[in-house]
């Protein structure tokens, strides 16, 4: 998420032309996550550790990149949107302990159809009457 996140707010450096000012995200995003890797490594941590390590890294990435990419182009969120969004990942994440652990396809399979479903609606509740979506569905492609 962090990943695609960063990406989109890079879009204001190539606006301007200023691809430079993308450097300093990815390298303090970079940096943080070889660093914990490289503590994780030497203190011979559980490797689950280590994707934390990625983790943190790529949130100091999109944060860097948030503020680097809006002394560029002024840009508002939609921040109820915003912490609705996060509030249905963290859902998600504290309901994953819960579910069972699929030893059977059907089992398997019902899971990821509630999953799918709770997530389509989750979607559909966050894009229903975006002012975004409405202006990109009413652009016209071809003259």
């Amino acid at each position: 998420m962090c990943r695609v996140l960063g990406n989109l707010f890079s879009n204001a450096a190539h606006v301007n032309r200023k691809t430079k000012s993308l450097t300093v995200p990815y390298a303090i995003g970079a940096t943080i996550s070889l660093g914990f890797i490289y503590i994780v490594g030497e203190k011979r941590m559980d490797i689950s550790w280590a994707g934390i390590s990625l983790l943190i890294g790529g949130a100091m990435m999109l944060l860097s990149m948030a503020l680097e990419m809006h002394r560029q182009i002024r840009f508002s969120l939609d921040v109820s949107r915003c912490i609705a969004s996060f509030s249905i990942i963290l859902i998600m994440l504290l309901i994953h302990p819960f579910l069972p652990m699929g030893s059977d396809l059907f089992e398997s399979i019902v899971t990821l159809l509630c999953i799918g479903l709770f997530a389509s609606i989750a979607m559909m509740m966050l894009l229903w009457k975006n002012p975004a979506v409405h202006r990109l569905l009413n652009v016209k492609l071809r003259k």
